[in-house]
């Protein structure tokens, strides 16, 4: 069975990011975790000098995080308390034991500076989590009725595309490709106007989405392409399109682990709806998967 973990912490975009968990989780067969970080404040010395007050301390804290807990209105959904000095990995640590299949964080938006604060549990999640990672805004949409994709052909793009295909026939949402079309400097009005530079470009990546799709099988997927920088186009484009947008991490850094690079960290801070980012892996890896069908009646 799959594994969920929410974080949760009383706030509004926790509570949102349990329930997208739980509704994702009713469509995946999959079983969800809610848990509470509570930071452990013990001081060492107090640990080797007094240990019947340390466990007392271990209990008062334990006791505190479960009434935080006790608070979600959720069912059929664990409750955990971890006692931990840094949250972040304490949520990593437990997605790693559970072998997790998403880890979902709320987050807010903060004018000026995104949805997540530099150094904060969401932005340490993204930058490092052993699964896909769900940033879900407090304003996030109780029903997925289509699942968008920022999709450039790239390897963790067709990752993320071959998720985001599952999800769509799970929960039985359309499936929205989205491209976006930047020219390079050097491709100037001259340039594009002699050889069509812009119209090729935009045929090619629209015949990729499409054989991307039908080699999942996915019949009815919308493909759309847009123009301009590929984090900004694809959030504006996905605004009245999707209520979730999957992408892929960056190209590099320790396979099978979140790295947000610019275009995936641009559309968590800005995009309107909850972004899954996707691990990423070997280009090999990706070409060898089975195409499974993912056709919805």
């Amino acid at each position: 069975m799959l594994t969920y973990i929410a974080a949760y912490d009383g706030t509004d975009a926790s509570r949102a990011a349990v329930r997208f968990a739980v509704d994702l989780a009713r469509a995946e067969d999959a079983q969800v975790i809610a848990a509470h970080v509570f930071p452990d404040m013990r001081p060492t010395h107090l640990r080797r000098a007094l240990p019947a007050a340390d466990i007392a301390l271990q209990e008062d804290a334990r006791n505190a995080g479960q009434a935080v807990l006790d608070g979600l209105e959720a069912d059929g959904v664990s409750r955990r308390v971890l006692l931990c000095g840094a949250p972040a990995r304490a949520l990593h640590d437990l997605a790693v034991a559970e072998r997790a299949s998403l880890l979902s964080v709320g987050v807010t938006h903060h004018e000026h500076l995104g949805r997540l604060i530099p150094g904060s549990v969401g932005a340490k999640l993204l930058h490092g989590a052993p699964c896909p990672v769900a940033a879900v805004p407090a304003t996030a949409a109780n029903r997925v009725s289509a699942v968008g994709v920022a999709y450039d052909g790239a390897p963790e793009s067709r990752r993320a595309l071959a998720m985001a295909a599952r999800l769509a026939s799970t929960t039985g949402a359309r499936l929205v490709l989205i491209g976006a079309i930047e020219l390079p400097p050097y491709a100037g009005p001259a340039l594009a106007t002699a050889w069509d530079v812009e119209p090729a470009v935009r045929e090619a990546l629209e015949d990729d989405m499409r054989e991307a799709a039908h080699q999942l099988a996915v019949a009815d997927a919308e493909t759309v392409v847009v123009d301009g920088p590929a984090g900004p186009a694809v959030a504006e484009a996905a605004r009245d399109r999707v209520d979730l947008l999957v992408t892929g991490s960056r190209g590099y850094g320790p396979l099978r682990t979140v790295l947000v690079g610019s275009v995936s960290r641009h559309l968590v801070d800005n995009a309107h709806c909850p972004v899954l980012v996707v691990p990423r892996t070997s280009e090999s890896e990706v070409d060898s998967e089975p195409k499974t069908a993912v056709a919805r009646a």
